[in-house]
């Protein structure tokens, strides 16, 4: 028994030497009932789903960290926009002040915002509670560009045509975001302020930060900004039913509330900000392009996974479920030492290069290419360099400069104060996100041209260059977050 305590004590060690936040106790899979090996498939199988990139997955029971991968260039102690992940933190909010009776589910969400009000109240306006928001069943069909092309999110979204509430379950961040508004004028604090005083610091998170409109509310529906190891923090809390240390930080039944099924019969399942998993009692957070903390209270677990991916997500929900899960066993196992070393090669993976050779094709090189309005928001490109040296200079539409080291075969990584490459765009400009981001670059050239990747390893935007030398000009096409197809840069001019 000694001998295998000890093999436990070491490997576990061996497996977590590179972290870095390191409040959650870690332990090795076996320690907590799960095979080494099943943890190592479960890891192979994520990072070769096609057009996908894995940032972290971390692996949590009975408390304890069991397994983590961070595949380079990123790293444990980068935080990440959740995208509506974020969605759930809001629920968590409003469950505490109705835990407190300072709201209550049947409240009108009119009676929050008179100065907003168009100048005839619709009955479906009328009726709108704070429920129809936590059930995105407001009655209000989604308008996503708005956000692009207005200032006044609350104003604009409560003028549009309402039918009744509570029938039709419609997806929409607006939702969550008048739920931010109304945390902040009923705590009388913004929504991260007050979730910073009543959960954040209890967690022990301190790196968070969340994404302001310009109407000066937290964003609510997307925008928080949080480490791997903070979102597994929130995940222990809800699979405690809010408990943390022997301290209550949100209401048991609210918990219970937010993590099953409240939308009407027929309509998909949605919970309080949640989506209830098909196995009973497991629900997830879930934000765009594959962010995820899964609770999964009958085996006492908690996964998390930040990526940036194409599809829905099914095809690592299926992993997740028919892979790992079943795997889970009541008892302590024993360790089986290749397996666990498999787990800890798997665990230190890095995301694949820019493909090509070194060199980079002179005609590319010691020119400035201005481009015309695109959805990166860059104004201009060059390359500059020689000998394996090579940076690529990246002006954006508020004139801010990035020079980016490029890698070959290696991820070379620079910071920058110019905002990442972002498919939510909101009319004005970003605040309440902190401008140092750092971005990993690698190059490789092939006979077509320069392929260059980023990603923006504390953000979660991957970017895809290939940039084409063409009669003394150049063709640019990017993709962003691995979308399907990608889109051309059209130059303005052909370079100076």
């Amino acid at each position: 028994m000694m001998k295998h305590l000890l093999l436990v004590l070491a490997l576990s060690a061996g497996l977590s030497a590179s972290a870095q936040t390191r409040q959650i106790a870690r332990s090795v899979p076996e320690a907590c009932g799960i095979p080494s090996e099943a943890v190592a498939r479960f890891f192979d199988s994520l990072m070769v789903i096609p057009r996908t990139s894995i940032h972290s997955v971390m692996i949590l029971r009975h408390d304890k960290v069991v397994a983590e991968m961070y595949p380079r260039p990123f790293r444990d102690a980068y935080p990440h926009t959740l995208y509506s992940c974020s969605k759930t933190f809001v629920s968590a909010a409003v469950g505490i002040l109705v835990g407190e009776g300072r709201l209550k589910l049947t409240d009108r969400v009119a009676s929050f915002f008179p100065e907003s009000l168009p100048d005839t109240l619709s009955d479906g306006l009328k009726a709108m509670t704070v429920r129809d928001l936590l059930t995105m069943t407001a009655g209000i069909e989604p308008d996503w560009n708005m956000r692009s092309v207005s200032t006044c999110w609350v104003r604009d979204y409560l003028s549009k045509p309402t039918g009744t509430p509570g029938r039709l379950f419609k997806y929409d961040s607006l939702c969550t975001y008048l739920l931010s508004a109304i945390v902040q004028k009923v705590s009388g604090q913004t929504l991260l302020c007050f979730l910073r005083q009543r959960v954040f610091t209890p967690l022990g998170i301190r790196e968070v930060q969340w994404q302001v409109s310009p109407e000066g509310y937290n964003t609510g529906g997307w925008g928080l900004y949080l480490q791997s190891e903070s979102m597994a923090k929130f995940g222990l809390l809800l699979l405690h039913r809010g408990m943390w240390k022997g301290r209550r930080l949100i209401p048991a039944e609210w918990v219970d509330e937010m993590m099953k099924k409240q939308t009407p019969e027929g309509q998909p399942s949605y919970g309080y900000q949640m989506w209830p998993c098909p196995r009973k009692g497991s629900a997830r957070a879930d934000g765009a392009y594959g962010q995820y903390i899964f609770v999964i209270p009958d085996k006492d677990m908690v996964v998390v996974v930040t990526q940036s991916s194409t599809f829905d997500g099914s095809r690592e929900h299926h992993l997740l479920w028919n892979l790992l899960v079943p795997e889970v066993r009541d008892s302590v196992l024993p360790v089986h030492r290749a397996a666990y070393r498999r787990l800890v090669s798997s665990s230190q993976r890095q995301l694949p290069f820019a493909e090509g050779s070194g060199g980079i094709n002179a005609g590319l090189l010691n020119h400035t290419w201005t481009l015309l309005p695109n959805r990166l928001h860059w104004k201009s490109l060059s390359l500059v360099g020689h000998d394996g040296r090579y940076t690529l200079r990246i002006t954006d539409e508020e004139g801010l400069v990035t020079r980016i080291a490029l890698g070959y075969r290696r991820w070379t990584t620079t910071a920058t104060a110019a905002f990442p490459a972002y498919p939510i765009w909101p009319k004005g400009v970003f605040t309440g996100i902190k401008r140092r981001f750092l971005v990993s670059a690698s190059y490789g050239s092939t006979a077509d041209g320069l392929n260059v990747s980023l990603h923006y390893v504390n953000w979660i935007t991957p970017v895809e260059l290939v940039l084409k030398p063409s009669a003394g000009s150049v063709s640019i096409t990017a993709r962003m977050n691995h979308e399907a197809s990608p889109f051309a840069l059209a130059l303005s001019s052909q370079g100076n």
